[in-house]
């Protein structure tokens, strides 16, 4: 899993919630970063990318541009505190696939990882 916020502390949160799922995380603090870590690492390195939405030097639309526009398909999440309809259908458009609001549940992050197929929930 890619983890891409600017945001050290929400960094460290999603983190070590990831890592409580056996998931291994990698963290990048930009778009442009993420970019170059998602590019530059052998393919299905990652089959999930957390990305939040306002970020400096380059924002999750644009990082989520560039990754499609290279081909990439890895499952995006975005993530943004401002999750309303028209900014999550704008945030589609760029390529993400879902979008999550922060601070991100430990309910929702189990139910991200399962869907991408990383860990098994017990049946309901």
């Amino acid at each position: 899993v890619l983890l891409v916020d600017d945001s050290a502390a929400t960094r460290r949160l999603m983190a070590r919630l990831l890592r409580k799922e056996g998931v291994e995380v990698g963290e990048a603090a930009d778009g442009q970063a993420a970019v170059e870590a998602v590019l530059g690492a052998p393919p299905n390195t990652y089959r999930l990318i957390f990305l939040d939405k306002e970020m400096p030097i380059m924002d999750g639309h644009g990082a989520a541009t560039k990754l499609r526009e290279a081909g990439v398909t890895t499952r995006i999440l975005g993530l943004t505190a401002n999750a309303l309809p028209a900014q999550i259908a704008d945030f589609k458009r760029h390529g993400v696939d879902a979008v999550l609001t922060k601070p991100v549940s430990r309910a929702e992050l189990r139910r991200a990882l399962h869907e991408a197929g990383l860990i098994e929930l017990p049946p309901t």
